[in-house]
């Protein structure tokens, strides 16, 4: 589960290992809004994303917010696979999704990979069609898969595991380039009277 309680169907141990990474890495204060109670933190998700020029301007519903700027284009945009377009985005910007959180920008290229064009094919030619050749080093891709996960690239997106299938996803994130750039609150300004 994430910090918002949902299951993406990713093993625990998955789960646990990428809460921990965004909470050491990318600090979830400036992801959610938090306050205590006593049943608990109550969490206020990003609802919204809009770009602003190349950064990256977060939504809640109280219309506060974080901009993102500097870094790479898959950190802005909580979006680790530089996915164009998937079902639970919150938005685009640069032409590819935004996601809420990176744990649901995480998910978005395990369920990708999971989707009828991508999941009877081989790990090799899965990257193909990712990765194609008129926007990327697809060879190269191919081989960076293979040298990050230790699978067999001729093995079946269908016959992997859950935690091989999140290593190619771990491996994805890697090539594309997350890097962190800096967050920036903003408040929504209350009108005076």
């Amino acid at each position: 589960m994430d910090p918002d309680g949902r299951d993406h169907g990713l093993p625990k141990s998955i789960q646990k290992f990428l809460i921990q990474h965004a909470i050491e890495q990318y600090n979830l204060e400036t992801y959610y809004k938090i306050q205590q109670c006593k049943e608990g933190p109550i969490i206020f998700p990003f609802v919204k994303a809009e770009a602003d020029g190349i950064d990256v301007k977060y939504f809640r519903e109280s219309s506060n917010g974080v901009v993102r700027s500097g870094g790479s284009r898959s950190w802005r945009n909580n979006n680790p696979g530089n996915i164009r377009i998937a079902k639970n985005q919150i938005g685009t910007a640069g032409g590819f999704a935004v996601f809420a959180d990176y744990e649901t920008g995480f998910s978005a290229i395990i369920d990708l990979l999971q989707t009828d064009r991508y999941y009877s094919a081989s790990i090799l030619d899965a990257i193909s069609t990712y990765a194609p050749p008129n926007e990327n080093d697809t060879k190269n891709y191919q081989k960076l898969i293979a040298s990050f996960t230790g699978l067999d690239i001729t093995k079946k997106i269908k016959d992997l595991t859950p935690e091989e299938l999140s290593s190619v996803a771990a491996a994805i994130q890697r090539i594309e380039g997350y890097i962190v750039g800096t967050e920036t609150l903003f408040y929504k300004q209350e009108k005076q009277e």
